[in-house]
């Protein structure tokens, strides 16, 4: 996880964090437009429930809890939900991608919690090219520290 201590801000209130969107399946991006969070959005005045989207730029982002809980935007203030490894993430996010709807609210992204089977179901998929998803899953067993 990246970490973001010089961002560290006024911790936002538990009124205000009920009151945020939340974002699922979070990352950050550095762009063209500073840092921001890149997910699927929920109460969000202008992104539609369980649709993917990103932030303005990020001002503040929560220092104490790993992963971070809130992060506070040029926009507004987000509520961090569900964090993912990269490889992992990659791999929910491409299982996603078959259903093509949104992310419904409460639902792991990818549709489970068994990594393995999201990566037999995308091999059944035949859309990505068997090296790469064996790669990646390898990937995946070292974020996880379950392999050297």
């Amino acid at each position: 996880m990246i970490k973001l201590e010089n961002w560290n801000g006024p911790e936002p209130t538990e009124e205000e964090l009920v009151a945020a969107p939340i974002v699922e399946a979070w990352q950050i991006h550095f762009g063209d437009y500073g840092p921001q969070i890149f997910g699927w959005f929920f109460g969000h005045p202008f992104i539609d429930e369980g649709r993917y989207g990103h932030s303005s730029s990020v001002q503040y982002i929560d220092a104490v809890n790993t992963p971070a809980r809130w992060a506070k935007a040029e926009s507004r203030l987000y509520r961090l939900g569900a964090f993912y490894l990269p490889a992992e993430r990659d791999i929910r996010e491409a299982c996603h991608k078959l259903q093509s709807e949104p992310l419904v609210f409460g639902q792991p992204l990818g549709g489970g919690d068994d990594v393995q089977e999201m990566v037999k179901r995308l091999e059944a998929a035949n859309l990505y090219r068997p090296s790469w998803l064996a790669r990646l899953y390898q990937k995946y067993l070292e974020e996880k520290g379950l392999r050297n």
